[in-house]
């Protein structure tokens, strides 16, 4: 695996920083225009007699859009990413520890089954009790 240096590091973190830069500057790029020609399209309305309010057209699929990009915006730049970021991680811990657990379990596993001569029968060794008629244990050697 090859080893990152500090401007390898440096590099990514300030593209990462650009992106979120970037992504910032077109949904603020987004919302203005969209802020501007809805006052505009409703002002209209609003002076032309007040009749079927049909800006809200444009507002809301113009909206549905805005919406969209700010979403998008949150998933990948704001908390929604760390939100993501830190649920993969903790899928990633879960997914490990099952494997180590699992590893470790074949690893008993393996080893029971070298190991289990010990508990078969032709190597069974009393204990020297037995049960009596009535139900008492005693030992084997007593009558």
């Amino acid at each position: 695996m090859k080893q990152k240096n500090s401007q390898d590091i440096e590099a990514i973190t300030r593209r990462k920083v650009e992106q979120r830069y970037d992504a910032r500057q077109e949904l603020l790029q987004h919302a203005l225009p969209f802020v501007i020609v809805n006052v505009v399209l409703w002002g209209i309305w609003l002076t032309s007699g007040a009749g079927f309010p049909w800006p809200i057209f444009v507002t809301g699929g113009w909206g549905i859009g805005f919406l969209s990009h700010g979403l998008d915006y949150y998933n990948k730049h704001g908390r929604g990413a760390q939100k993501r970021e830190a649920e993969i991680e903790a899928e990633v811990q879960r997914q490990l520890s099952l494997t180590h657990t699992a590893e470790a379990r074949d690893r008993l596993s393996d080893e029971g089954e070298a190991g289990a001569a010990v508990y078969s029968l032709e190597n069974f060794q009393g204990s020297g009790l037995r049960l009596s008629d009535d139900g008492e244990l005693l030992d084997s050697q007593s009558g």
